[in-house]
Protein backbone atom coordinates (compact mmCIF):
# COMPACT_ATOMS: atom_id res chain seq x y z
CA UNK A 1 0.00 0.00 0.00
CA UNK A 2 2.86 2.09 0.82
CA UNK A 3 4.12 1.84 -2.46
CA UNK A 4 0.79 2.53 -4.59
CA UNK A 5 0.54 5.71 -2.68
CA UNK A 6 4.33 6.87 -3.55
CA UNK A 7 3.38 6.20 -6.87
CA UNK A 8 0.01 7.63 -6.55
CA UNK A 9 1.93 11.02 -5.54
CA UNK A 10 4.58 10.20 -8.21
CA UNK A 11 1.78 10.13 -10.82
CA UNK A 12 0.11 13.25 -9.74
CA UNK A 13 3.26 15.45 -9.69
CA UNK A 14 3.80 14.28 -13.27
CA UNK A 15 0.50 14.68 -14.67
CA UNK A 16 -0.37 17.41 -16.74
CA UNK A 17 -2.36 20.51 -15.18
CA UNK A 18 -5.73 21.86 -17.11
CA UNK A 19 -8.27 20.08 -19.13
CA UNK A 20 -7.08 17.47 -21.45
CA UNK A 21 -4.62 14.65 -20.69
CA UNK A 22 -0.68 14.91 -21.61
CA UNK A 23 -1.04 11.68 -23.63
CA UNK A 24 -3.78 13.33 -26.16
CA UNK A 25 -2.34 16.66 -26.19
CA UNK A 26 1.31 14.85 -27.15
CA UNK A 27 -0.05 12.83 -29.89
CA UNK A 28 -2.01 15.99 -31.38
CA UNK A 29 1.57 17.32 -31.62
CA UNK A 30 3.41 14.45 -32.78
CA UNK A 31 1.07 12.39 -34.91
CA UNK A 32 -1.29 15.09 -36.52
CA UNK A 33 -5.35 16.07 -35.80
CA UNK A 34 -6.34 12.94 -34.43
CA UNK A 35 -3.56 11.35 -32.68
CA UNK A 36 -3.92 8.21 -34.25
CA UNK A 37 -0.94 6.38 -35.27
CA UNK A 38 -2.21 4.89 -38.43
CA UNK A 39 -2.44 8.77 -39.64
CA UNK A 40 1.13 9.54 -39.59
CA UNK A 41 3.13 6.33 -38.78
CA UNK A 42 2.35 2.41 -39.31
CA UNK A 43 1.35 0.37 -36.43
CA UNK A 44 4.71 -1.45 -36.64
CA UNK A 45 5.89 -2.24 -33.22
CA UNK A 46 2.57 -4.80 -32.93
CA UNK A 47 3.06 -6.09 -36.75
CA UNK A 48 7.17 -6.04 -35.84
CA UNK A 49 7.91 -9.74 -35.60
CA UNK A 50 11.85 -9.77 -35.17
CA UNK A 51 14.42 -10.83 -32.98
CA UNK A 52 16.28 -9.60 -29.42
CA UNK A 53 19.25 -9.95 -31.58
CA UNK A 54 20.97 -6.73 -31.87
CA UNK A 55 24.71 -7.08 -32.04
CA UNK A 56 24.84 -4.83 -28.65
CA UNK A 57 21.54 -6.20 -27.45
CA UNK A 58 22.92 -6.98 -24.16
CA UNK A 59 23.58 -3.11 -24.35
CA UNK A 60 20.11 -2.30 -24.61
CA UNK A 61 19.05 -4.89 -21.96
CA UNK A 62 21.13 -3.05 -19.62
CA UNK A 63 20.16 0.75 -20.26
CA UNK A 64 16.53 -0.91 -20.04
CA UNK A 65 17.53 -2.42 -16.56
CA UNK A 66 19.03 0.77 -14.99
CA UNK A 67 16.34 3.80 -16.74
CA UNK A 68 14.35 6.12 -14.54
CA UNK A 69 15.06 2.88 -11.73
CA UNK A 70 13.78 5.33 -9.17
CA UNK A 71 10.35 4.94 -10.74
CA UNK A 72 8.32 2.31 -9.82
CA UNK A 73 6.78 1.73 -13.08
CA UNK A 74 9.56 0.98 -14.42
CA UNK A 75 11.11 -1.34 -12.40
CA UNK A 76 7.77 -3.33 -13.46
CA UNK A 77 9.51 -6.51 -15.22
CA UNK A 78 7.17 -6.13 -18.39
CA UNK A 79 7.66 -2.92 -18.68
CA UNK A 80 11.41 -3.32 -18.97
CA UNK A 81 10.52 -6.04 -21.57
CA UNK A 82 8.35 -3.95 -23.53
CA UNK A 83 11.01 -1.11 -23.55
CA UNK A 84 13.44 -3.45 -24.84
CA UNK A 85 11.42 -4.61 -27.71
CA UNK A 86 10.81 -1.16 -28.77
CA UNK A 87 14.32 -0.03 -28.59
CA UNK A 88 15.32 -3.36 -30.99
CA UNK A 89 12.67 -2.50 -33.47
CA UNK A 90 13.12 1.27 -33.52
CA UNK A 91 17.09 0.08 -34.09
CA UNK A 92 15.95 -2.66 -37.17
CA UNK A 93 13.15 -0.56 -38.92
CA UNK A 94 15.92 2.18 -39.20
CA UNK A 95 18.77 0.34 -39.82
CA UNK A 96 20.81 1.78 -37.27
CA UNK A 97 22.83 0.67 -34.11
CA UNK A 98 21.11 1.25 -30.69
CA UNK A 99 23.25 4.35 -29.17
CA UNK A 100 22.40 4.96 -25.73
CA UNK A 101 20.28 7.95 -24.93
CA UNK A 102 17.33 6.63 -27.21
CA UNK A 103 16.15 4.75 -23.76
CA UNK A 104 15.62 8.00 -22.40
CA UNK A 105 14.09 9.19 -24.85
CA UNK A 106 11.70 6.36 -24.76
CA UNK A 107 10.93 6.38 -21.03
CA UNK A 108 8.56 9.28 -21.06
CA UNK A 109 6.26 8.27 -23.79
CA UNK A 110 6.38 4.62 -21.92
CA UNK A 111 5.59 6.29 -18.70
CA UNK A 112 2.22 7.72 -20.89
CA UNK A 113 0.29 4.63 -19.75
CA UNK A 114 1.02 4.76 -16.16
CA UNK A 115 -0.90 8.11 -15.71
CA UNK A 116 -3.45 8.26 -13.95
CA UNK A 117 -4.94 11.14 -15.40
CA UNK A 118 -5.68 9.59 -18.98
CA UNK A 119 -8.64 8.37 -19.35
CA UNK A 120 -8.02 5.71 -22.34
CA UNK A 121 -4.02 5.30 -21.76
CA UNK A 122 -2.32 4.94 -25.44
CA UNK A 123 -1.97 1.73 -26.98
CA UNK A 124 1.88 0.32 -27.33
CA UNK A 125 1.23 1.32 -31.58
CA UNK A 126 0.72 5.08 -30.14
CA UNK A 127 3.37 5.16 -27.85
CA UNK A 128 5.96 3.28 -30.73
CA UNK A 129 4.35 5.98 -32.87
CA UNK A 130 5.36 9.14 -31.13
CA UNK A 131 8.90 7.80 -30.23
CA UNK A 132 9.38 7.92 -33.39
CA UNK A 133 7.80 11.18 -34.78
CA UNK A 134 9.58 12.46 -31.75
CA UNK A 135 13.02 11.46 -32.57
CA UNK A 136 12.48 12.68 -36.23
CA UNK A 137 11.77 16.30 -35.82
CA UNK A 138 13.53 16.92 -31.88
CA UNK A 139 16.24 14.24 -32.08
CA UNK A 140 17.17 13.32 -35.50
CA UNK A 141 20.71 12.33 -34.52
CA UNK A 142 20.26 8.86 -33.64
CA UNK A 143 20.76 7.04 -37.05
CA UNK A 144 24.26 8.66 -38.26
CA UNK A 145 26.93 6.05 -37.08
CA UNK A 146 28.95 9.21 -36.68
CA UNK A 147 26.75 11.48 -34.85
CA UNK A 148 27.74 13.88 -37.76
CA UNK A 149 24.06 15.61 -37.55
CA UNK A 150 24.94 16.14 -33.97
CA UNK A 151 27.68 17.62 -35.13
CA UNK A 152 26.19 19.93 -37.01
CA UNK A 153 24.01 21.34 -33.61
CA UNK A 154 27.38 21.51 -31.76
CA UNK A 155 28.56 24.28 -34.65
CA UNK A 156 25.39 26.24 -34.54
CA UNK A 157 25.59 26.11 -30.47
CA UNK A 158 28.88 27.65 -30.42
CA UNK A 159 27.41 30.67 -32.97
CA UNK A 160 24.54 31.38 -30.97
CA UNK A 161 26.65 31.08 -27.94
CA UNK A 162 29.37 33.75 -29.48
CA UNK A 163 26.54 35.79 -30.86
CA UNK A 164 25.10 36.37 -27.75
CA UNK A 165 27.69 35.73 -24.74
CA UNK A 166 30.85 35.99 -26.59
CA UNK A 167 32.92 36.15 -22.99
CA UNK A 168 31.49 32.58 -22.70
CA UNK A 169 32.14 31.31 -25.78
CA UNK A 170 35.60 32.45 -25.77
CA UNK A 171 36.49 31.30 -22.49
CA UNK A 172 35.45 27.98 -23.05
CA UNK A 173 37.80 28.33 -25.93
CA UNK A 174 40.22 29.56 -24.52
CA UNK A 175 40.28 26.32 -21.87
CA UNK A 176 39.75 24.22 -24.97
CA UNK A 177 36.44 22.92 -23.66
CA UNK A 178 34.27 22.14 -26.39
CA UNK A 179 30.36 21.28 -26.71
CA UNK A 180 30.47 17.60 -26.91
CA UNK A 181 31.87 17.41 -23.57
CA UNK A 182 28.74 18.69 -21.59
CA UNK A 183 26.25 19.21 -24.10
CA UNK A 184 25.68 16.05 -25.82
CA UNK A 185 23.23 14.66 -23.17
CA UNK A 186 21.32 18.07 -23.97
CA UNK A 187 21.22 17.53 -27.62
CA UNK A 188 20.40 13.60 -27.58
CA UNK A 189 17.70 13.60 -25.02
CA UNK A 190 16.19 16.79 -25.45
CA UNK A 191 17.28 17.24 -21.90
CA UNK A 192 15.87 14.41 -20.33
CA UNK A 193 18.97 12.97 -18.84
CA UNK A 194 19.53 13.50 -15.65
CA UNK A 195 16.33 15.44 -15.15
CA UNK A 196 13.72 14.31 -13.11
CA UNK A 197 11.12 12.76 -14.56
CA UNK A 198 8.40 15.02 -13.28
CA UNK A 199 10.42 18.12 -14.80
CA UNK A 200 10.79 16.35 -18.04
CA UNK A 201 7.33 15.65 -18.33
CA UNK A 202 6.69 19.22 -18.01
CA UNK A 203 9.51 20.67 -20.02
CA UNK A 204 8.75 17.98 -23.05
CA UNK A 205 4.79 19.79 -22.57
CA UNK A 206 6.03 23.06 -23.36
CA UNK A 207 8.37 21.92 -25.97
CA UNK A 208 5.51 20.01 -27.24
CA UNK A 209 3.15 23.27 -27.21
CA UNK A 210 5.81 25.02 -28.77
CA UNK A 211 6.36 23.03 -31.61
CA UNK A 212 9.78 24.54 -32.36
CA UNK A 213 12.23 21.57 -32.72
CA UNK A 214 15.18 24.29 -32.91
CA UNK A 215 14.58 25.95 -29.35
CA UNK A 216 16.76 22.97 -27.70
CA UNK A 217 19.48 25.03 -28.60
CA UNK A 218 18.77 28.11 -27.59
CA UNK A 219 17.60 26.28 -23.95
CA UNK A 220 21.55 24.79 -24.05
CA UNK A 221 22.48 28.66 -23.97
CA UNK A 222 20.30 29.48 -21.34
CA UNK A 223 21.60 26.69 -19.01
CA UNK A 224 25.10 27.55 -19.62
CA UNK A 225 24.56 31.52 -19.14
CA UNK A 226 22.62 30.54 -16.04
CA UNK A 227 25.79 29.65 -14.85
CA UNK A 228 28.19 32.19 -15.86
CA UNK A 229 29.21 32.46 -12.67
CA UNK A 230 30.28 29.34 -11.54
CA UNK A 231 31.66 29.43 -15.03
CA UNK A 232 33.88 32.30 -15.21
CA UNK A 233 35.07 31.47 -11.32
CA UNK A 234 35.75 28.04 -11.62
CA UNK A 235 39.36 26.71 -12.36
CA UNK A 236 40.08 24.52 -15.87
CA UNK A 237 40.79 21.49 -14.20
CA UNK A 238 37.11 21.85 -12.30
CA UNK A 239 35.15 23.59 -15.60
CA UNK A 240 34.21 20.13 -17.32
CA UNK A 241 32.94 18.90 -14.21
CA UNK A 242 30.76 21.79 -13.57
CA UNK A 243 29.34 22.00 -16.94
CA UNK A 244 28.37 18.53 -16.78
CA UNK A 245 26.19 19.01 -13.88
CA UNK A 246 24.59 21.76 -15.31
CA UNK A 247 20.65 21.05 -15.66
CA UNK A 248 17.25 21.28 -14.36
CA UNK A 249 16.43 20.41 -10.90
CA UNK A 250 13.38 22.41 -9.81
CA UNK A 251 10.15 23.91 -11.19
CA UNK A 252 11.29 27.49 -10.69
CA UNK A 253 14.72 27.13 -12.43
CA UNK A 254 12.98 25.59 -15.54
CA UNK A 255 10.20 28.59 -15.33
CA UNK A 256 13.55 30.84 -15.27
CA UNK A 257 15.78 29.07 -18.14
CA UNK A 258 12.78 28.62 -20.38
CA UNK A 259 11.74 32.42 -20.04
CA UNK A 260 15.47 33.16 -20.78
CA UNK A 261 15.37 30.79 -24.12
CA UNK A 262 12.21 32.86 -24.90
CA UNK A 263 14.23 35.54 -24.88
CA UNK A 264 16.88 34.92 -26.70
CA UNK A 265 14.91 33.52 -29.52
CA UNK A 266 13.34 36.44 -29.66
CA UNK A 267 16.77 38.09 -30.17
CA UNK A 268 18.38 36.76 -32.53
CA UNK A 269 17.75 36.94 -36.28
CA UNK A 270 15.41 34.19 -38.21
CA UNK A 271 18.30 33.19 -39.86
CA UNK A 272 19.80 31.61 -37.70
CA UNK A 273 16.90 29.14 -37.00
CA UNK A 274 15.86 28.69 -40.53
CA UNK A 275 19.45 27.44 -41.48
CA UNK A 276 19.15 25.27 -37.95
CA UNK A 277 16.27 23.82 -39.20
CA UNK A 278 17.45 23.41 -42.49
CA UNK A 279 20.59 21.90 -42.00
CA UNK A 280 20.19 19.92 -38.67
CA UNK A 281 16.74 19.67 -38.52
CA UNK A 282 15.03 19.10 -42.01
CA UNK A 283 13.07 21.67 -43.64
CA UNK A 284 9.97 19.22 -43.83
CA UNK A 285 9.24 19.53 -40.07
CA UNK A 286 5.65 20.78 -40.11
CA UNK A 287 4.29 22.75 -37.17
CA UNK A 288 1.98 20.99 -34.85
CA UNK A 289 -1.99 22.05 -34.72
CA UNK A 290 -1.95 24.37 -31.08
CA UNK A 291 1.10 25.70 -31.60
CA UNK A 292 1.76 28.87 -29.07
CA UNK A 293 1.44 32.23 -30.89
CA UNK A 294 4.21 34.23 -29.76
CA UNK A 295 6.74 31.21 -31.55
CA UNK A 296 3.99 30.84 -34.69
CA UNK A 297 5.12 33.92 -36.56
CA UNK A 298 9.14 33.43 -36.35
CA UNK A 299 8.86 29.89 -37.68
CA UNK A 300 6.78 31.04 -40.55
CA UNK A 301 9.54 33.11 -40.72
CA UNK A 302 11.52 30.79 -40.81
CA UNK A 303 9.69 28.24 -43.04
CA UNK A 304 10.21 31.41 -45.89
CA UNK A 305 13.58 32.00 -45.18
CA UNK A 306 14.90 28.05 -45.50
CA UNK A 307 14.26 28.13 -49.15
CA UNK A 308 17.29 30.13 -49.75
CA UNK A 309 19.00 29.83 -45.82
CA UNK A 310 21.22 27.64 -47.57
CA UNK A 311 21.65 28.29 -50.87
CA UNK A 312 23.38 31.55 -50.56
CA UNK A 313 27.47 31.54 -51.51
CA UNK A 314 28.55 32.63 -48.24
CA UNK A 315 26.69 29.97 -46.45
CA UNK A 316 26.11 26.43 -47.05
CA UNK A 317 24.58 23.73 -49.24
CA UNK A 318 21.24 22.74 -48.64
CA UNK A 319 21.90 18.85 -47.83
CA UNK A 320 19.32 17.62 -45.48
CA UNK A 321 21.00 15.70 -43.45
CA UNK A 322 18.99 12.89 -42.81
CA UNK A 323 17.82 12.56 -46.69
CA UNK A 324 22.05 12.35 -47.52
CA UNK A 325 24.73 10.04 -47.81
CA UNK A 326 27.02 10.49 -45.43
CA UNK A 327 29.95 11.73 -47.24
CA UNK A 328 27.75 14.51 -48.29
CA UNK A 329 26.94 15.38 -44.35
CA UNK A 330 30.89 15.58 -43.58
CA UNK A 331 30.77 18.36 -46.28
CA UNK A 332 27.71 20.20 -44.99
CA UNK A 333 29.64 19.46 -41.48
CA UNK A 334 33.00 21.04 -43.21
CA UNK A 335 31.69 24.04 -44.67
CA UNK A 336 29.73 24.98 -41.28
CA UNK A 337 32.92 24.30 -39.24
CA UNK A 338 34.57 26.59 -42.07
CA UNK A 339 32.51 30.24 -41.63
CA UNK A 340 33.64 31.11 -38.44
CA UNK A 341 30.96 33.77 -38.81
CA UNK A 342 27.53 34.31 -38.02
CA UNK A 343 25.41 34.82 -40.90
CA UNK A 344 22.43 37.25 -42.06
CA UNK A 345 20.74 36.31 -45.16
CA UNK A 346 20.32 38.99 -47.45
CA UNK A 347 16.40 39.11 -47.35
CA UNK A 348 16.65 39.51 -43.74
CA UNK A 349 18.78 42.35 -43.92
CA UNK A 350 16.81 44.02 -46.65
CA UNK A 351 13.73 43.17 -44.02
CA UNK A 352 15.36 45.29 -41.50
CA UNK A 353 16.03 48.02 -43.66
CA UNK A 354 13.10 48.78 -45.56
CA UNK A 355 9.47 48.98 -43.35
CA UNK A 356 6.49 47.82 -45.08
CA UNK A 357 4.97 49.81 -48.01
CA UNK A 358 1.46 51.70 -46.91
CA UNK A 359 -1.40 48.71 -46.73
CA UNK A 360 0.67 45.96 -47.42
CA UNK A 361 1.00 42.70 -45.79
CA UNK A 362 4.40 42.58 -43.83
CA UNK A 363 6.96 40.20 -45.48
CA UNK A 364 8.04 36.80 -43.73
CA UNK A 365 11.53 38.70 -43.65
CA UNK A 366 10.12 41.89 -42.27
CA UNK A 367 10.65 41.97 -38.21
CA UNK A 368 7.08 42.70 -36.99
CA UNK A 369 6.53 46.05 -35.25
CA UNK A 370 7.74 45.75 -31.98
CA UNK A 371 10.93 43.29 -32.86
CA UNK A 372 12.45 44.02 -29.13
CA UNK A 373 15.54 44.69 -31.56
CA UNK A 374 17.12 46.72 -34.33
CA UNK A 375 19.75 45.52 -36.51
CA UNK A 376 22.61 48.50 -37.23
CA UNK A 377 24.42 48.16 -40.69
CA UNK A 378 27.73 48.69 -40.84
CA UNK A 379 29.09 49.35 -44.37
CA UNK A 380 32.67 48.85 -44.66
CA UNK A 381 33.23 49.32 -48.33
CA UNK A 382 35.20 52.54 -49.53
CA UNK A 383 33.22 55.95 -49.21
CA UNK A 384 32.93 56.16 -53.09
CA UNK A 385 31.35 52.68 -53.41
CA UNK A 386 28.88 53.78 -50.20
CA UNK A 387 28.15 57.33 -51.58
CA UNK A 388 27.50 55.72 -55.08
CA UNK A 389 24.49 53.13 -53.53
CA UNK A 390 23.86 51.89 -50.20
CA UNK A 391 21.02 50.70 -47.78
CA UNK A 392 18.83 53.66 -46.14
CA UNK A 393 20.06 52.98 -42.50
CA UNK A 394 23.38 51.91 -43.18
CA UNK A 395 26.31 53.73 -41.91
CA UNK A 396 29.85 54.08 -43.06
CA UNK A 397 32.47 52.06 -41.36
CA UNK A 398 35.98 52.49 -41.43
CA UNK A 399 37.40 50.03 -38.88
CA UNK A 400 41.19 51.93 -39.49
CA UNK A 401 40.16 54.59 -38.07
CA UNK A 402 38.20 58.44 -40.18
CA UNK A 403 41.48 59.96 -40.70
CA UNK A 404 41.94 59.33 -44.14
CA UNK A 405 38.06 58.68 -44.77
CA UNK A 406 37.88 61.81 -46.93
CA UNK A 407 40.47 60.74 -48.71
CA UNK A 408 39.65 57.05 -49.59
CA UNK A 409 38.25 55.68 -52.85
CA UNK A 410 39.58 58.44 -55.00
CA UNK A 411 41.37 56.56 -57.23
CA UNK A 412 43.66 53.12 -57.56
CA UNK A 413 46.77 56.08 -57.80
CA UNK A 414 45.77 57.58 -54.50
CA UNK A 415 44.99 54.41 -52.77
CA UNK A 416 48.15 53.47 -53.69
CA UNK A 417 49.79 55.94 -51.32
CA UNK A 418 47.28 55.86 -47.87
CA UNK A 419 48.22 52.40 -46.53
CA UNK A 420 46.00 48.98 -46.43
CA UNK A 421 42.80 49.81 -46.21
CA UNK A 422 43.32 52.04 -49.38
CA UNK A 423 44.67 48.79 -51.31
CA UNK A 424 42.44 46.62 -49.87
CA UNK A 425 39.08 48.67 -51.36
CA UNK A 426 40.94 48.67 -54.87
CA UNK A 427 41.67 44.54 -55.26
CA UNK A 428 45.35 45.19 -54.33
CA UNK A 429 44.96 43.56 -51.14
CA UNK A 430 48.44 43.13 -49.35
CA UNK A 431 48.68 39.56 -47.85
CA UNK A 432 49.10 40.91 -44.24
CA UNK A 433 45.75 43.73 -44.96
CA UNK A 434 43.83 42.77 -42.52
CA UNK A 435 46.16 41.91 -39.23
CA UNK A 436 46.64 45.64 -39.49
CA UNK A 437 43.59 45.73 -37.27
CA UNK A 438 43.99 46.99 -33.97
CA UNK A 439 41.18 46.43 -31.01
CA UNK A 440 41.83 50.30 -29.58
CA UNK A 441 41.43 51.63 -33.12
CA UNK A 442 38.45 49.42 -33.78
CA UNK A 443 36.67 50.23 -30.88
CA UNK A 444 37.28 54.18 -31.31
CA UNK A 445 36.27 53.81 -34.52
CA UNK A 446 33.17 52.21 -33.94
CA UNK A 447 32.17 54.66 -31.18
CA UNK A 448 32.98 57.81 -33.99
CA UNK A 449 30.45 55.82 -35.90
CA UNK A 450 27.78 55.14 -33.88
CA UNK A 451 28.33 56.55 -30.24
CA UNK A 452 28.87 55.33 -27.33
CA UNK A 453 25.37 54.83 -26.94
CA UNK A 454 24.48 52.70 -29.41
CA UNK A 455 27.58 50.76 -28.91
CA UNK A 456 26.52 49.47 -25.47
CA UNK A 457 23.08 48.96 -25.96
CA UNK A 458 21.75 45.65 -26.27
CA UNK A 459 19.01 46.31 -28.64
CA UNK A 460 21.94 47.37 -30.67
CA UNK A 461 22.50 44.52 -32.89
CA UNK A 462 25.83 44.95 -35.47
CA UNK A 463 25.38 43.57 -38.98
CA UNK A 464 28.96 43.95 -41.29
CA UNK A 465 28.47 44.83 -44.62
CA UNK A 466 30.81 44.59 -47.00
CA UNK A 467 31.59 44.00 -50.96
CA UNK A 468 32.46 39.95 -51.65
CA UNK A 469 36.07 41.26 -52.14
CA UNK A 470 36.12 42.14 -48.49
CA UNK A 471 36.15 38.32 -46.89
CA UNK A 472 39.60 38.84 -45.70
CA UNK A 473 38.45 41.72 -43.81
CA UNK A 474 34.82 40.78 -42.52
CA UNK A 475 36.55 38.08 -41.13
CA UNK A 476 39.19 39.69 -39.02
CA UNK A 477 36.81 42.46 -38.18
CA UNK A 478 34.33 39.69 -36.67
CA UNK A 479 37.44 38.14 -34.79
CA UNK A 480 37.81 41.59 -33.53
CA UNK A 481 34.86 42.68 -32.54
CA UNK A 482 34.05 38.98 -30.66
CA UNK A 483 36.75 37.59 -29.25
CA UNK A 484 38.85 40.56 -28.32
CA UNK A 485 36.45 42.95 -27.98
CA UNK A 486 33.85 40.27 -26.94
CA UNK A 487 30.61 42.79 -28.42
CA UNK A 488 27.46 40.54 -28.40
CA UNK A 489 25.04 40.21 -31.81
CA UNK A 490 27.85 40.61 -34.57
CA UNK A 491 27.36 39.26 -37.70
CA UNK A 492 27.96 39.59 -41.36
CA UNK A 493 25.52 40.12 -44.00
CA UNK A 494 25.86 36.61 -46.63
CA UNK A 495 26.47 37.28 -50.18
CA UNK A 496 28.09 40.57 -49.48
CA UNK A 497 26.41 43.51 -50.37
CA UNK A 498 26.06 42.37 -54.06
CA UNK A 499 23.25 39.88 -52.81
CA UNK A 500 21.58 42.54 -50.52
CA UNK A 501 21.22 45.01 -53.64
CA UNK A 502 20.18 42.55 -55.81
CA UNK A 503 17.60 41.19 -53.54
CA UNK A 504 16.52 44.46 -52.78
CA UNK A 505 16.04 45.25 -56.41
CA UNK A 506 14.18 42.28 -56.83
CA UNK A 507 11.35 43.63 -54.33
CA UNK A 508 10.90 47.26 -55.95
CA UNK A 509 13.34 48.78 -53.14
CA UNK A 510 15.38 52.37 -53.65
CA UNK A 511 19.19 52.32 -53.26
CA UNK A 512 20.10 55.86 -51.68
CA UNK A 513 22.72 57.97 -53.46
CA UNK A 514 24.94 60.75 -52.00
CA UNK A 515 22.57 63.21 -53.47
CA UNK A 516 19.74 61.67 -51.39
CA UNK A 517 21.61 60.30 -48.63
CA UNK A 518 21.13 61.40 -44.93
CA UNK A 519 23.91 62.30 -42.46
CA UNK A 520 24.69 59.23 -40.35
CA UNK A 521 23.45 61.24 -37.35
CA UNK A 522 20.17 60.96 -38.97
CA UNK A 523 20.20 57.40 -39.30
CA UNK A 524 20.61 56.94 -35.80
CA UNK A 525 18.31 59.58 -35.22
CA UNK A 526 15.86 57.43 -36.87
CA UNK A 527 16.95 54.43 -35.54
CA UNK A 528 16.36 55.95 -31.64
CA UNK A 529 12.67 56.87 -32.66
CA UNK A 530 11.87 53.19 -33.91
CA UNK A 531 13.84 52.06 -30.87
CA UNK A 532 11.50 54.11 -28.74
CA UNK A 533 8.05 52.51 -29.61
CA UNK A 534 9.75 49.02 -28.77
CA UNK A 535 9.32 47.48 -25.76
CA UNK A 536 12.30 47.29 -23.55
CA UNK A 537 14.59 44.67 -23.37
CA UNK A 538 14.16 42.25 -20.55
CA UNK A 539 10.37 42.52 -20.20
CA UNK A 540 9.07 40.24 -22.85
CA UNK A 541 10.31 36.68 -22.36
CA UNK A 542 12.87 37.74 -19.27
CA UNK A 543 15.71 37.11 -20.87
CA UNK A 544 17.53 37.68 -17.79
CA UNK A 545 19.88 34.93 -17.09
CA UNK A 546 20.61 34.18 -20.43
CA UNK A 547 21.43 37.77 -22.09
CA UNK A 548 23.64 38.55 -18.68
CA UNK A 549 22.78 40.79 -15.79
CA UNK A 550 19.43 41.69 -14.49
CA UNK A 551 17.34 43.62 -17.40
CA UNK A 552 14.17 43.54 -16.17
CA UNK A 553 15.39 45.38 -12.77
CA UNK A 554 14.69 49.26 -12.32
CA UNK A 555 17.55 51.84 -13.16
CA UNK A 556 18.09 52.87 -16.86
CA UNK A 557 19.16 50.21 -19.58
CA UNK A 558 22.59 50.24 -22.15
CA UNK A 559 20.17 51.94 -24.74
CA UNK A 560 19.76 55.34 -22.80
CA UNK A 561 23.60 55.40 -22.30
CA UNK A 562 22.62 55.45 -18.39
CA UNK A 563 24.10 51.64 -18.09
CA UNK A 564 26.57 52.05 -15.38
CA UNK A 565 27.49 48.23 -15.97
CA UNK A 566 28.20 48.37 -19.46
CA UNK A 567 29.99 51.24 -19.58
CA UNK A 568 32.36 50.58 -16.60
CA UNK A 569 32.99 47.10 -18.81
CA UNK A 570 33.57 48.95 -22.13
CA UNK A 571 35.48 51.87 -20.37
CA UNK A 572 37.62 48.74 -18.62
CA UNK A 573 37.95 46.93 -22.20
CA UNK A 574 38.94 49.93 -23.58
CA UNK A 575 41.74 50.87 -20.82
CA UNK A 576 43.26 47.21 -20.58
CA UNK A 577 43.38 47.48 -24.90
CA UNK A 578 45.14 51.05 -24.31
CA UNK A 579 47.52 49.89 -22.05
CA UNK A 580 48.42 46.94 -23.81
CA UNK A 581 49.06 48.92 -27.00
CA UNK A 582 51.40 51.28 -24.54
CA UNK A 583 53.11 48.39 -23.19
CA UNK A 584 53.86 46.83 -27.15
CA UNK A 585 54.91 50.29 -28.10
Amino acid sequence: QQQQQQQQQQQQQTSPAGSGGRAARWKKALLGRGGSAEQRVPPSFSTWSGKLNEPNQRVIKADCERTRAEVEFFRLPDVRAKMEAMLTCWCQLQKARYKQGLNEVLAPFLFLQAERAEEVPPSDDEVFACFCAFLRRYAPFFDSEDFVPLQCGFVFFRGLLLYHRPDLHNLLTERGVTPDMFCMPWFLTVFANKTPLRLTLQLWDRHLERGEPAFFVFLAVAVLANAEQRVLRAESSNLPEILTSLGLTSREELENLWSAAEGLYNRTPATFVARLRRNVLRSQTARPLGARTGGDQVTQEDDALSTTASSSSSTSSSVAIGESEDSEAVKLLEKLEQEKCFFILPEEVVGHCYPPRPDEPRKPWQPPPLCPWRLLVLDVRAVMSFEAGHLPPAVPFDPFGAAAADERGRGASAALQQGPWQLLQWGLEPAASPDALEAPKVFEALKAALGEDWVCNREAHICLLGSTSDGALLKALYNMLTRELTLRHISVASGGYEAVLAYAQRQGFDIISSESSPSTSARLTTLTSKQSAAPAPGREGGAVAADGGDESGTGTDGGSGGDGRWGSKLASAWSSLAGRKAVDA
